[in-house]
């Protein structure tokens, strides 16, 4: 889809709604840090956000990502998720054990929590660059 439905009230509508649709990602993402789940829904948040602007505006639209950029962040996320988990096996301990982030036994509570972080963060990213590239090839555009 290249052409957007070009409607003022629908652009006026969507510069509204996406800096909020973003802010719900980013407090599903961290609220899911503290609870289950967090970075799947956040993930598709931001990909429900992103085809918005994809439907107002089609190929003007300014925050597009290309689809090599796409690959790229879905990879980004992936080794994140990966190199967390593996710093835990390198010092002996189970798979992302967050623990193993540090070597002091009183901030253990901190590390945990900001691995977790990290873990919900390469999640997110993953399933909106998966998620976008979806969308891109069932839109037709496979190059931008």
């Amino acid at each position: 889809m290249n052409k957007g439905f070009g409607s003022t009230l629908l652009a006026l509508t969507a510069r509204i709604h996406f800096p909020f649709m973003l802010l719900f990602a980013i407090y599903v993402v961290i609220h899911g840090h503290y609870s289950p789940g967090g970075g799947f829904q956040g993930g598709i948040l931001l990909t429900m956000a992103m085809i918005l602007l994809d439907l107002i505006w089609g190929a003007k639209n300014p925050l597009r990502p290309s689809h090599a950029f796409l690959v790229v962040m879905g990879c980004l996320g992936v080794c994140v998720y990966f190199l967390i988990g593996m710093i835990a096996l390198l010092r002996s301990k189970p798979f992302l054990d967050y623990s193993a982030l540090t070597t002091s036994t009183e901030a253990v509570g901190h590390v945990r929590a900001f691995g977790s972080l990290g873990i919900e963060m390469g999640v997110t990213i993953t399933v909106f660059a998966t998620s976008y590239l979806i969308y891109q090839v069932l839109r037709g555009d496979h190059s931008s």
